[in-house]
């Protein structure tokens, strides 16, 4: 934790303060570590159509918006009785179960080796199988 916070917690406490920052910048950062360039992590074409979405409805702040509220409420959660799921996708997206069951009714976790911070956009297939059995619980 204290390596991931020397290399990325700057970018936790922009977003906590200044939520607009430049998404391919963080694209680049949070993909997938054994690619040196984002688009080489998720395909141009849909790496591009995603950040245009972004620009043209001006949904990248209120995207980052959780990391500010984090932020503000921090040490004020009350535990959640909702049952959660977590997917972590390789090391570099820092979750730590210990502190996830502090505030959480976390029910299921799961560890891959591949899909990044953006699993959407670099392991679609594997999240969409995830999401999937995870509600099956709940159907």
């Amino acid at each position: 934790m204290n390596e991931f916070m020397a290399e990325a917690g700057g970018y936790i406490a922009i977003q906590s303060t200044r939520p607009r920052t430049r998404i391919v910048d963080k694209l680049r950062d949070m993909t997938s570590l054994e690619k040196e360039l984002p688009h080489e992590a998720v395909d141009r074409d849909t790496l591009l159509t995603n950040v245009t979405i972004y620009w043209l409805t001006g949904t990248a702040a209120s995207s980052a918006a959780f990391s500010h509220e984090e932020a503000a409420a921090r040490g004020e959660q009350e535990p959640m009785s909702v049952p959660l799921g977590v997917a972590q996708f390789t090391v570099q997206d820092i979750a730590l179960r210990r502190d996830e069951e502090k505030v959480n009714n976390v029910v299921r976790w799961r560890d891959y080796d591949r899909g990044g911070h953006f699993a959407a956009l670099e392991a679609p297939a594997l999240l969409l199988t995830e999401i999937r059995e995870f509600f099956a619980d709940y159907r």
